[in-house]
């Protein structure tokens, strides 16, 4: 019996650890399997890179503005189409969207969506013992601590992506 005693600050040294990182392990993991997004989101990749946005919101609708072709002179003749996707939050996926499927959407074009989401641009970091990060070419789903690397298809550089909007309504999920 006396000998189980002595044991004791043993065995509470070497569970302090583990717990530690038990507890650390649900911090990370809990919130990804309690907290689910559903509000589905349109994009747009392509055009060029002086900010001019292919398509924009009003009343809810997506629509398309009207953009002038640079000329030959001008430093944004790296122009290219743009196009529009959806991105199912559910299944992580996106899939290329026409214009005509696009306006028949009902979309907010707020930052955050609805139930409190909003979408991120990864980033390169260091601290004292680790590289850590990712590109600026990564997209993030975030709401607090809660954030999931998107599957974004088509961005070739940082300007490509165009968030437009979240689907509101019927279409949203």
């Amino acid at each position: 019996m006396e000998e189980k005693k002595k044991n004791i600050p043993l065995i509470v040294a070497l569970s302090i650890p583990v717990l530690m990182i038990a507890l650390i392990a649900v911090s990370i993991y809990l919130p990804a399997m309690l907290i689910k997004p559903k509000f589905n989101f349109v994009y747009s990749v392509g055009g060029d890179y002086c900010y001019q946005n292919r398509y924009s919101v009003k009343s809810g609708k997506i629509i398309e503005n009207e953009i002038k072709k640079p000329e030959e002179n001008n430093s944004c003749r790296n122009y290219r189409e743009a196009r529009l996707f959806y991105y199912d939050v559910e299944r992580n996926t996106s899939r290329e969207i026409t214009l005509d499927e696009a306006t028949k959407l009902t979309v907010d074009d707020s930052l955050k969506s609805p139930d409190g989401f909003e979408i991120v641009s990864g980033s390169y970091s260091f601290d004292i013992f680790f590289f850590s990060g990712s590109s600026y070419y990564d997209k993030y789903l975030k709401k607090g601590a809660y954030n999931r690397k998107l599957n974004i298809t088509g961005p070739t550089s940082y300007y490509d992506f165009r968030f437009i909007g979240w689907l509101r309504g019927k279409n949203h999920g």
